[in-house]
């Protein structure tokens, strides 16, 4: 199954747009299966670039050895680097869902579960992330997302990720 799709994806017979979107529509959705609960770190978040550069870059028949930057890519392509962006947006919409719901998955997310903290390093937190990337305190946000300002969270995270890659 894995080569008829490598076959498919990176066919020169095959319209352009047409393998993008079977890209995002077979190999993303299995790739980003659960990611709305995700905790998103730096590490993480440079691998799902790379990896959505990387089938750019097989679908154009792109070698390492040709040096091609990956804005060049993205222009062949004729696509934007939107694979963060979506878990992002989702993730807001998640996590609005969740704080409108206000039952026992809130307080998971607010960290407001009894008992003593565990040792060490605190993990991070699906709050920390999202206010990482979007620039809101988690009170802030959780008011948002209870008054359903939604989309305004998901424009603000849209541009500081921006200004974060232009950079």
């Amino acid at each position: 199954m894995y080569k008829k799709m490598e076959r498919l994806l990176t066919s020169r017979n095959v319209d352009l747009g047409t393998r993008i979107r079977l890209l995002k529509c077979y190999v993303w959705s299995t790739l980003l299966y659960g990611y709305e609960t995700w905790t998103v770190s730096k590490t993480v978040e440079a691998r799902l670039q790379a990896a959505e550069m990387w089938f750019y870059r097989r679908m154009l028949k792109v070698s390492w050895v040709e040096k091609v930057s990956n804005v060049e890519v993205l222009r062949r392509a004729g696509v934007q680097q939107d694979l963060v962006l979506k878990i992002i947006h989702r993730q807001i919409s998640f996590i609005g869902h969740v704080f409108r719901k206000g039952q026992l998955e809130e307080a998971a997310l607010t960290g407001r579960i009894e008992g003593k903290r565990a040792r060490g390093r605190q993990r991070g937190t699906l709050l920390g992330w999202l206010e990482r990337v979007a620039g809101f305190r988690p009170l802030d946000f959780i008011k948002m997302m209870r008054e359903r300002r939604e989309e305004e969270a998901v424009t603000a995270a849209y541009a500081r990720v921006l200004a974060r890659h232009t950079d």
